[in-house]
């Protein structure tokens, strides 16, 4: 914590675990939430989110990384699929502010994480369909915590 010209700042770093630590208890709820609670439809939708993803994700893996806008949005759109059944609009719009905070701050170093987030990603989509909620939050935890590393390490 820095006083500078009177103002009070959190360094960005602080600020950052802070936004992940509660992307994690949020969307770890909300991810159990929505396995209790989802349907055919939701499972379809994520199944949906999870190839837009998947087929970014390997597109960039391959080398072409000139689409990272839609690997954002297709990111953002799988994340929000996972919550989506989790019955609280409230929950959900926590979330994306959060989710938008994380984000910003990971753009600012322009680097997807590569295979292990894909496998992360693939991983979470099986766990849910499975309806395995203890597999699901812990790949949602790990994936969480490894992009804030990565992002740190680039600062």
């Amino acid at each position: 914590m820095h006083w500078t010209k009177e103002v009070f700042v959190t360094p960005f770093k602080e600020d950052l675990m802070e936004v992940a630590n509660l992307r994690v208890l949020l969307e770890c709820h909300a991810l159990k939430l929505s396995i209790d609670n989802g349907d055919t439809d939701w499972e379809g939708n994520l199944v949906s989110a999870h190839h837009k993803l998947s087929s970014m994700e390997q597109k960039m893996l391959s080398g072409d990384d000139s689409q990272k806008e839609d690997w954002k949005r297709y990111d953002w759109e799988f994340h929000l699929a996972l919550i989506e059944a989790c019955g609280s609009r409230n929950l959900i719009s926590l979330h994306s502010v959060l989710y938008d905070k994380y984000l910003r701050y990971q753009m600012l170093m322009l680097t997807h994480r590569g295979q292990e987030a894909a496998d992360e990603h693939k991983k979470m989509l099986e766990a849910a369909l499975d309806r395995n909620v203890e597999a699901a939050t812990k790949t949602l935890t790990v994936h969480i915590e490894k992009g804030l590393e990565h992002t740190l390490a680039a600062f």
